[in-house]
């Protein structure tokens, strides 16, 4: 059920205030006022009383599509700035245009900015909007899909549109400072164990990333520019990971007498220092944009491909800052993969981590959770079959879509609730963390081969999910929610 932008005023509702000109013959449905563009032969008939009516109900009309564009806008605002990608951003914002009574609504995303064209009864409007703050808010992004499956329905008019988006924007997160900042770092922690690490490459990497969790929180409350603090962020870890790393062999006397049952603390640095700043890692910003270009949209593709590469940088500047001024070499070794029962319970609990750094509502997190650590178990079992790591990745990312796409029907949810975190296990972070290595090292031949190594993988990752997605439109004979208005700008009162 979508809304009419329509008069208030009884006197131009009725036919009965039109002049004579008007055809007494003709049906019921044809003696609605018209706001179009009158043809010549109206013209001829029409008195200035007409066209000043005609003018005020333009006018009118003008005024209701500013209206309807800003609500759109604002709702596409708070999508990007919640990291959604452009094809959610604007089939929200197509959605909600059109179910406040707008007959069609244009609409192009990038990742800093909106472009909009509202049309209706051949007047229109157009705006732009830039975007300037990012992040990744879950829920956010969620609500304001809700809000359009509202308004679809008939629930919500504009003022009420209005006011459910400023509170959405103004809501706070569902998790404060300190649980979020447990999370991050039990989920690196976590990390460390998918990557072969044992006891004390969990207890070590927990401590760098936490405290690494912290410090990111607090500059971004200052504003500071995105790729410094990722840059400060990752020295800081790697710093703190190195340390710990370092520190702790030396601690073996007094372990051994104070705690006999524990392992020798000989952590692998290579292993502390990769888990330590997987939180910095674009995960997300790697898989959108692979498949923004995949669905064709070039710009939004390599902007998003540009922003993950710069991280990266930022990321190995950090790492080569710490490494140089500390003298430490450090290789990557082939470890042991853990058990079974062992890698599930450190990838459930690692996209549980990322959930809830994303924001995802209470209700979800242990089901988004559950969707990592089966999308973890597809791509060891694929791995197994002697299929190469690009192969997995691209069956992993259909495993992704499918028990998105189930659970967003079981729980009338997004889907990107379940399939973001869903892919964090998934995302290669070694192959990232080598990638910097060889560059600080200088080795740019096995750092290139990495680099390509890690977005290969990356691509199979959103080609798997892209899949899915253009599989399950195709089996659909009409969108999920409808767009469509039926119903001019102006009708006369329905009689009953």
């Amino acid at each position: 059920m979508s809304q009419r932008i329509a008069f208030k005023r009884p006197n131009l509702m009725s036919t009965e205030a039109w002049p004579t000109h008007q055809q007494t013959t003709s049906a019921p449905d044809d003696r609605r006022p018209s706001i179009r563009e009158p043809d010549e032969e109206r013209r001829r008939t029409m008195t200035d009383a007409d066209y000043e009516l005609l003018l005020e109900q333009r006018r009118h009309v003008r005024a209701e599509l500013r209206e309807v564009l800003a609500i759109s806008l604002r709702a596409g605002q708070i999508m990007l700035e919640s990291g959604a990608n452009t094809a959610r951003t604007e089939d929200t914002v197509r959605r909600i245009g059109r179910g406040l009574g707008a007959e069609e609504l244009d609409t192009y995303v990038t990742p800093s900015g909106i472009i909009a064209s509202v049309q209706a009864y051949d007047e229109h409007r157009t705006r732009i909007l830039r975007i300037s703050a990012h992040g990744v808010d879950l829920g956010h992004m969620a609500a304001v899909v809700d809000v359009a499956v509202r308004i679809e329905q008939g629930k919500l008019d504009r003022n009420g549109t209005i006011s459910e988006l400023n509170r959405i924007a103004a809501q706070p997160r569902s998790y404060d400072r300190w649980a979020t900042n447990i999370a991050v770092a039990l989920a690196c922690a976590c990390f460390s164990i998918l990557f072969g690490g044992q006891l004390w490459e969990f207890l070590v990497v927990m401590v760098a990333s936490g405290l690494a969790q912290y410090v990111r929180e607090r500059l971004n409350r200052f504003g500071i520019n995105r790729l410094l603090t990722t840059g400060i962020v990752s020295g800081m870890s790697s710093f703190i990971a190195l340390t710990l790393a370092l520190v702790a062999p030396r601690l073996t006397p007094i372990l051994a007498t104070a705690l006999p049952w524990l392992p020798a603390p000989h952590p692998a640095v290579a292993i502390c220092l990769a888990a330590s700043v997987i939180l910095l890692v674009p995960g997300l910003l790697m898989v959108s944009s692979i498949s923004d270009l995949f669905r064709g949209d070039t710009l939004a593709g390599l902007a998003r491909a540009a922003m993950a590469l710069l991280t990266i940088f930022s990321i190995g500047i950090g790492m080569w800052v710490m490494l140089l001024m500390s003298g430490v070499h450090v290789t990557v070794a082939t470890t042991s993969q853990p058990d079974v029962p062992l890698a599930l319970l450190a990838a459930y609990l690692a996209a549980g981590g990322f959930a809830v750094l994303f924001d995802v509502p209470r209700r979800y997190i242990l089901i988004s959770a559950l969707v990592g650590a089966v999308a973890y178990s597809t791509r060891q079992i694929v791995l197994a079959q002697g299929i190469p790591p690009e192969g997995a990745a691209l069956v992993a990312g259909l495993m992704i879509g499918i028990c998105a796409e189930a659970l967003a029907r079981l729980f009338d949810a997004p889907t990107s609730l379940f399939s973001i975190p869903g892919f964090i296990p998934l995302v290669p972070g070694v192959l990232a963390f080598r990638t910097i290595l060889n560059f600080v090292r200088e080795d740019y031949t096995a750092g290139t081969a990495d680099f390509v190594r890690a977005a290969l993988v990356t691509i199979g990752l959103a080609a798997g999910l892209g899949t899915f997605a253009a599989m399950n439109s195709l089996g659909k004979r009409f969108p999920t929610l409808p767009y469509h208005i039926h119903s001019p700008l102006i009708e006369p009162e329905q009689q009953g």
